[in-house]
């Protein structure tokens, strides 16, 4: 009898603890986001990924419409710092949003995102039952104005509305989601395309709006082909159906509840010695 009243007592003790954690993990959560760039060698690179967990409103762009300055700013330099103060104003960001720039971990001067290079980082996503929905972009390289994001803010959900994860999320990231932000010319040999070893002299802007590359410009991909890059020659040659990158996101058990497991597991490994 007393062996069942301490069971019962131990396990009304953890009941207690897994409420107070499971409330406090509707409330707060991190995630481990794994950027991949998956090209050969020869293939394009990507500058820091901006990334945000936000409630659905954040809009970064809409395809047929034009570039914001923080997207332009993105498309055309790598630089994430102009988007992330838009999202920061935005009805999202002032809602409790959070945003981050991951940048590779190669060590190079430059962190971009080369073939085959991936980086982890945990990312705290704030109130994980309002901040549902995920987004991201980065500028593909070396090009004058091309990009890769999500256009759909509603797109990636990692949390339901009750702040618990939807499980692990992988994102693919393929040659027809590369987009043209429209703002300036598309001349990698004489116009200005940055992270060249030697850019051209003439970058031209322009006011276009927003395209799917391999649908407003085909042609300009291959032009890429034999460019050099701090890394190399671009050698390896992209479809629509080329899969360039993926982002892996993992939702990270809070420390509480990894504690109430250990504090089980600890309990029951007592028990069987107790009876063995």
């Amino acid at each position: 009898m007393a062996s069942a009243t301490r069971l019962s007592s131990f396990f009304m003790i953890l009941l207690l603890i897994f409420t107070t954690t499971f409330t406090h993990s509707a409330n707060a959560a991190s995630v481990d986001v794994t950027i991949r760039n998956v090209l050969l060698p020869g293939g394009l690179s990507a500058t820091p990924f901006w990334i945000a967990a936000h409630d659905g409103q954040f809009d970064t762009f809409n395809s047929g419409g034009f570039a914001s300055s923080g997207l332009e700013t993105l498309a055309e330099t790598g630089g994430t710092g102009i988007l992330s103060s838009d999202f920061s104003g935005s009805a999202s960001g002032l809602a409790g949003g959070k945003d981050t720039t991951i940048a590779s971990t190669n060590g190079n001067a430059v962190p971009t995102f080369d073939p085959g290079e991936e980086t982890t980082f945990t990312f705290d996503v704030g109130d994980s039952s309002l901040n549902q929905y995920f987004s991201f972009a980065s500028m593909i390289i070396p090009t004058n104005d091309l990009f890769v994001g999500n256009g759909n803010p509603t797109a990636y959900q990692i949390f339901d509305n009750t702040g618990q994860s939807t499980g692990p999320l992988t994102i693919q990231i393929f040659g027809r989601d590369i987009y043209d932000a429209g703002t300036e010319s598309n001349n990698v040999v004489n116009g200005g395309a940055a992270f060249l070893i030697t850019p051209g002299p003439f970058e031209v802007s322009t006011t276009n709006p927003i395209s799917e590359i391999f649908v407003s410009d085909p042609s300009y991909i291959a032009s890429i082909n034999g460019s050099i890059t701090p890394v190399g020659s671009i050698s390896q040659i992209i479809s629509p159906d080329t899969l360039i990158a993926e982002i892996e996101i993992a939702q990270i058990p809070e420390p509480a509840t990894m504690s109430l497991m250990g504090l089980s597991g600890l309990y029951l490994i007592r028990k069987r010695k107790r009876l063995a």
